[in-house]
């Protein structure tokens, strides 16, 4: 491709609804900053043989369309997501999963954003819709001074409870520059089974020379399912051990770059709902599962009052 693209945006695609597809389709092609000025890299991870023909006839005739399969033993979006970054070209990176969508403006305001502060990474805000009424609404809590259309944190004036707090992690409501991914080898680790999106999120935001917030820019429409490792509470104790380990890798990267984050609290937290609604789970992996954390869980500090909490919660 000889054109110049402003941003790359990569979509982990398993067996997706196409009913959901076709509307994550329309928030491309309608995006502001014009379609051809995006690469969109769909990587068919572990799909069944309908839908890479579907996919090809579906985006025929449109060059800035990477269609990429990867078959592996992986059952988390980081793997295709590290794939589908080998063959990114944009100046900017951003990822989106193939039953959610875009909102019309969110591509140009924030590579606007980036050009215009130069920043490694700008977060946004997300909406949500659920499936059911009764599932969990899980998104981000933001702390960001509204009033304002952006803000900008630089390297070493890191506010805490304002970047890392509650379920700061998710990937989704961000868009990186390529370069700064590259140059810092910034990856999913593939061996972390549930929350890998914070283990990266920590990575970008402890390495990253500026940060860019905008606290009034609602770009992303988020789906949430029935179906999702979030909402099903049904899982092996074994299951569980293996996120617990996972945990661990997270946890040490806060340590190791002086975080002192309320999603330590927000993952175990999240971890005892699954232990609760879990299949029957033994002593021995009950134990395992307190070793495993139980250092971690010493340096927990109480949680204290804020605009989204208060006192008779902490």
């Amino acid at each position: 491709m000889d054109k110049k693209i402003d941003v790359s945006v990569i979509t982990p695609f398993h067996n997706v609804d196409m009913k959901m597809f076709e509307a994550c389709k329309e928030s491309m092609l309608s995006q502001e900053i014009g379609f051809e000025n995006i690469e969109w890299i769909i990587v068919l991870h572990n799909c069944t043989s309908e839908y890479y023909p579907c996919l090809k006839e579906m985006f025929k005739g449109y060059d800035n369309v990477i269609l990429k399969e990867l078959n592996n033993d992986k059952h988390t979006p980081s793997s295709p997501r590290n794939y589908g970054v080998q063959f990114a070209t944009g100046k900017y990176i951003g990822f989106l999963d193939g039953d959610d969508r875009y909102t019309l403006h969110c591509l140009s305001e924030v590579t606007r954003h980036l050009d215009e502060t130069d920043a490694d990474v700008a977060c946004f805000r997300r909406e949500y819709e659920l499936e059911r009424e009764d599932l969990f609404a899980l998104t981000e809590t933001v702390l960001w001074n509204q009033l304002n259309e952006r803000i900008i944190v630089e390297h070493g004036h890191w506010d805490n409870e304002v970047m890392f707090n509650g379920i700061f992690g998710m990937i989704t409501s961000k868009i990186f520059r390529r370069e700064f991914l590259v140059d810092k080898e910034i990856s999913f680790d593939e061996e972390i089974p549930y929350a890998e999106d914070t283990a990266y999120i920590t990575e970008v935001l402890a390495n990253a020379k500026k940060v860019c917030y905008l606290p009034q820019l609602i770009g992303y429409h988020y789906y949430i399912n029935a179906g999702s490792l979030v909402q099903s509470s049904a899982k092996s104790g074994q299951t569980l051990v293996g996120y617990a380990k996972g945990f661990v890798k997270i946890f040490e990267a806060f340590r190791k770059y002086g975080i002192d984050s309320d999603a330590v609290h927000g993952l175990c937290m999240q971890l005892a709902f699954f232990i609760l609604g879990a299949d029957p789970i033994s002593a021995e992996e009950r134990i395992e599962i307190r070793d495993v954390l139980k250092s971690y869980l010493y340096d927990l500090k109480p949680l204290t009052p804020n605009k989204t909490r208060d006192e008779d919660t902490c």
